[in-house]
């Protein structure tokens, strides 16, 4: 599993973090010393990986002129097997 913060983001990145939680197929490029014991190895430093979103988490600052807001996403690899497009 990976677990992926943003950071404290302004309010109109709303629409990109809701097209992620309503997405059916997420892919995230993964940096190949990030990935544990399991993965074929590739010539390339990259590998682009299907994801299920298994748990998601968002913290407001609901101060009048912050505006912030901090999402956390917790990942589980799919089955990269059959879900490989190439």
């Amino acid at each position: 599993s990976m677990e992926i913060n943003t950071g404290w983001i302004p309010e109109e990145e709303n629409d990109t973090m809701i097209e992620i939680l309503m997405s059916e197929q997420i892919w995230l490029k993964v940096d190949t010393s990030k990935l544990g014991v399991g993965w074929v190895p590739k010539s390339t430093s990259e590998y682009t990986i299907p994801v299920h979103l298994t748990n998601k988490n968002m913290d407001v600052k609901s101060r009048l002129n912050e505006k912030l807001i901090n999402y956390s996403f917790k990942f589980e690899a799919a089955n990269d097997w059959i879900n490989t497009v190439r």
